[in-house]
């Protein structure tokens, strides 16, 4: 029995340290996880900024296309006011 003793001792210490290295690098490991996840929330939140901006942007850029299709369409119909106008005119000095 008295060799058991040692040996009960010699097992609860093997376990004692494997529990502070599995311990140690569960901490760890959590701490990495957390960091990650907390890199993962920032970079997200950038995609979610980004994606609006871009959204805005795309909104914007409708929005001056459509101004720039009604002011075309209004200048080139003065245009041809205009160049009715001066056809008239040489007509009329021609004639």
């Amino acid at each position: 029995m008295h060799l058991a003793a040692p040996l009960v001792m010699v097992e609860n210490l093997i376990v004692g340290l494997a529990c502070l290295l599995l311990g140690g690098v569960g901490g760890t490991a959590s701490r990495w996880i957390t960091a990650r996840g907390t890199e993962d929330e920032r970079a997200n939140i950038a995609i979610v900024r980004l994606s609006a901006g871009v959204e805005h942007i795309a909104t914007e850029l409708t929005a001056i296309r459509e101004d720039m299709r009604s002011d075309r369409h209004e200048l080139f119909g003065r245009l041809g006011t205009a160049e009715q106008r001066i056809a008239k005119l040489e007509a009329h000095r021609e004639s």
